[in-house]
């Protein structure tokens, strides 16, 4: 009886390990499954054209010098970096085609203008931290594959100036393709705003519009997971209660 009872506990370790296997397994190939359709029914929607600066507003009541001091930037010029407290406005507006082969559905664009151009790193966006500064919801959008079509994205956006004299516009913009899979654009663009005076009492020319130059842009692409999905629905329902 007892060598039985021994023989039924191991069968049943044995069910519970392969129970446990199959399970990883079947964990791993709808991973896989995930992956492989994101990649074959991946829409590619990409801004083109870059920005336009529509138009620029500072508020003179809240525009004041932080410091001024002389500095040394990575190429070794002497430079005199100015801190400012200045409320920035921006109005742009921007297009976007889908040069993908599968439909795109555009759901909504973050932006956020921080003065660096350095990617934000996706936990902050799928946080609440004040780095993203707004967000647009723009359902029932769709862009045809092969460039069919675009849309262009209006928004107003504040922005910080560096004591570089840089401002930097980020969006990401997220869509899916029509099995669900979440993916989105990031484009980044940064200005320096050249000849800029500013006065001792911290009153300056404008409009700024007209001193800003475009040093760069890029844009990226990323896939995103159903854990990943599903954080991001959170933080715009989050976005959409603030």
């Amino acid at each position: 009886m007892k060598g039985s009872t021994k023989i039924s506990l191991f069968a049943l370790l044995v069910a519970i390990a392969s129970f446990g296997r199959d399970c990883c397994y079947h964990n791993e190939i709808n991973l896989l499954t995930e992956r492989i359709n994101s990649l074959e029914y991946q829409p590619k929607v990409h801004f083109i054209n870059g920005l336009k600066i529509n138009q620029v507003y500072i508020d003179p009541e809240k525009t004041s010098i932080k410091s001024r001091e002389l500095k040394q930037s990575k190429s070794g010029e002497i430079y005199l970096a100015v801190s400012v407290n200045m409320d920035i406005s921006i109005k742009y507006s921007i297009k976007v085609t889908n040069v993908g082969n599968k439909l795109a559905k555009i759901a909504g664009i973050f932006s956020a203008g921080p003065p660096t151009d350095e990617n934000i790193p996706i936990e902050l966006i799928l946080s609440k931290a004040d780095t993203i500064t707004d967000f647009d919801p723009y359902f029932d959008y769709e862009l045809l594959p092969d460039a069919g079509d675009t849309i262009t994205i209006t928004q107003n956006i504040n922005v910080a100036i560096s004591e570089e004299h840089n401002i930097t516009i980020h969006l990401l913009l997220y869509y899916e393709n029509e099995l669900g899979n979440l993916y989105d654009s990031y484009f980044v663009a940064q200005y320096e705003v050249r000849d800029m005076v500013i006065s001792n009492d911290g009153k300056m020319d404008i409009p700024l519009e007209s001193h800003m130059v475009l040093r760069n842009q890029r844009q990226t692409t990323r896939i995103y997971s159903k854990k990943q999905k599903e954080k991001l629905r959170d933080r715009i329902t989050a976005f959409e209660k603030e």
